[in-house]
């Protein structure tokens, strides 16, 4: 399989409690032509998605009822545990320094404020894959290299 049909392939959710976002970041994704995009605007149903899904990648707002974009992170990162590797690109209104540096602290891998610029958005999603499946290439290699020496 082509590098570029495994970056289209790949498994990206969205969450935004403002739907007006989610279809935009939706329609964005599905005119690159990534084909796998689910959303949701209830923080409480991510780590369900996310054990369904399975995602390669998470655009996630921070500021939503019930519960915010950090609680949702740590939540996954603890699914998820200290080796595995999920990429969360934060998309929010709050351009404050303290909360950028709060959502990198908790492992988000790259934040964005809006309003947006599109053409930097997708560049910043596919930079998130690439790394992404270069890392399970990674763990594939290592995992085979394991078997061969036990």
């Amino acid at each position: 399989m082509k590098w570029e049909d495994i970056i289209r392939n790949a498994r990206i959710l969205v969450v935004d409690d403002d739907p007006a976002s989610v279809r935009l970041s939706k329609r964005m994704l599905d005119q690159a032509g990534y084909q796998w995009v689910i959303s949701t605007s209830d923080g409480r149903e991510v780590l369900r998605l996310y054990r369904e899904f399975r995602p390669d990648l998470v655009l996630l707002d921070l500021h939503m009822p019930d519960k915010n974009g950090l609680d949702v992170m740590r939540e996954i990162r603890e699914d998820i545990g200290p080796e595995g590797y999920l990429p969360f690109l934060v998309v929010t209104g709050d351009a404050a320094p303290e909360t950028k540096l709060r959502a990198l602290v908790l492992g988000a891998k790259d934040f964005v404020t809006k309003p947006f610029d599109m053409v930097e958005v997708m560049l910043r999603i596919r930079i998130q894959l690439e790394t992404r499946f270069q890392f399970l290439e990674m763990e594939q290699e290592i995992a085979s290299l394991r078997k061969g020496t036990t």
